[in-house]
């Protein structure tokens, strides 16, 4: 027998608890019955993934309760497992926990998924490289695991991937006493700054003493050694962080998606082949203009995330849905205890002062924080406005598609 509900949301990171609470604490006086479904009961901070990751003990403190202590009066149930199919023709999800599956009906659902590392990019990089992904095989915690094992063997390790991502693994790594630690990049390092930011993270990189390989097309990943295009790279450990994909079970469920597995939405944020699923976060990819470019990101997670509880909430109380729309603000990238910042605003460009070392540092680990407790305060306040651009997307593109219509309340079944 199917549990009933009104909304469902899968996926805990950024975007998928700050829709849920979010949207419970708008909604939980009106009786929608709303749960959240995640493989884990605890909640993972990805841009934390990388800290210390040389030191095989250290785990970063939770910065929130488990998710179950966290939802608790909430008015959104927790359903911990894993999300094994989306069956869209009955509007129901199935779910594998710890005692036995679940089969969930839903009137609305929320895809918060996010990205996983693209592992089938080259040859190899499932059997031979590690992630920085927080579960599966050969993932975080299997290479800290693998990291004690190098202990006074001066390791030699190579970082595929020269965006944000792969300059902090890399400096971190350096931490390792004796490794020499090589960036693999097969376009332009940190393509994603401008000239400007750019050199100031070669010149970082440099301090910290990471080499850097550019225009260097990595063809296949091997036991102990990458090919590319310009010969060989030796390695004793290979982390992999040179691009990600979306969620195989999304893609399985046939909802339109792009290259990189991120379902197409429209101004409002539902999926175009079914207006009945919403997207947020990295799953996500708008079709239109909606302000900013649709960064894989935290920020972004954040914003998708409370604008799909925003329209949900809206359109249960008779209420007219809003166009997404949102600017970036910054960004900050950790290299080692150094860093580089700088002032995004609204477009996701660099633009005013670059901040450097000790301040940049300090930059990042506020906007880090800040980022778990904007879902901390939305527990409390869930009609928090945190993010500017609101007003950003473009009308006449909105108005080519039809407004969501209220909200039905009954499941696949009773329909």
């Amino acid at each position: 027998m199917a549990d009933e509900f009104d909304v469902i949301v899968l996926g805990a990171g950024y975007a998928g608890l700050m829709c849920a609470v979010r949207l419970a604490g708008q909604t939980n006086k009106r009786g929608l019955r709303t749960a959240l479904v995640s493989r884990d009961g605890q909640f993972c901070e990805r841009l934390r993934l990388h800290e210390r990751v040389a030191e095989p003990a250290f785990r970063p403190p939770a910065r929130l309760p488990p998710l179950k202590e966290f939802l608790d009066g909430s008015g959104c149930a927790f359903i911990q497992g894993d999300v094994s199919e989306i069956e869209r023709g009955s509007r129901s999800v199935r779910v594998l926990t710890a005692a036995g599956p679940r089969c969930l009906n839903y009137g609305q659902l929320v895809v918060a998924l996010g990205s996983r590392a693209d592992i089938h990019a080259v040859p190899g990089i499932d059997e031979h490289a590690y992630t920085l992904d927080a579960t599966g095989p050969r993932s975080q915690p299997e290479f800290k695991h693998r990291r004690a094992a190098l202990v006074g063997k001066s390791p030699r390790i190579v970082v595929v991937g020269g965006g944000a991502t792969g300059i902090e693994v890399a400096a971190e790594l350096k931490q390792i006493g004796g490794a020499r630690v090589t960036i693999v990049e097969a376009g332009e390092f940190a393509d994603f700054a401008t000239d400007r930011v750019r050199r100031h993270l070669i010149e970082a990189a440099g301090r910290a003493g990471v080499e850097i390989r550019q225009q260097t097309l990595v063809e296949s990943v091997e036991p102990s050694l990458i090919t590319t295009n310009a010969g060989g790279i030796p390695f004793d450990v290979c982390v992999w962080c040179g691009g990600f994909k979306g969620q195989d079970v999304v893609a399985a469920s046939g909802l339109d998606i792009d290259a990189q597995g991120r379902v197409r939405v429209d101004p409002y944020l539902r999926a175009l082949s079914d207006p009945s699923v919403f997207v947020a976060g990295d799953a996500c990819m708008p079709i239109e203009w909606h302000g900013a470019p649709a960064r894989m990101s935290a920020f972004f997670a954040l914003t998708t995330g409370a604008h799909v509880a925003d329209i949900i909430a809206r359109l249960h109380a008779g209420r007219r849905a809003r166009p997404f729309g949102f600017w970036t603000y910054g960004q900050a990238i950790a290299v080692g205890r150094d860093a580089v910042g700088f002032a995004t605003m609204p477009y996701d460009r660099q633009v005013g002062p670059i901040y450097r070392k000790r301040a940049a540092f300090l930059l990042r680990w506020f906007f880090v924080w800040l980022l778990v407790r904007l879902i901390a305060l939305a527990r409390r306040y869930p009609r928090l406005p945190f993010w500017l651009g609101r007003g950003a997307y473009r009308r006449k593109s909105a108005a080519r598609y039809a407004a969501p219509g209220l909200l039905r309340r009954q499941s696949a079944r009773q329909e």
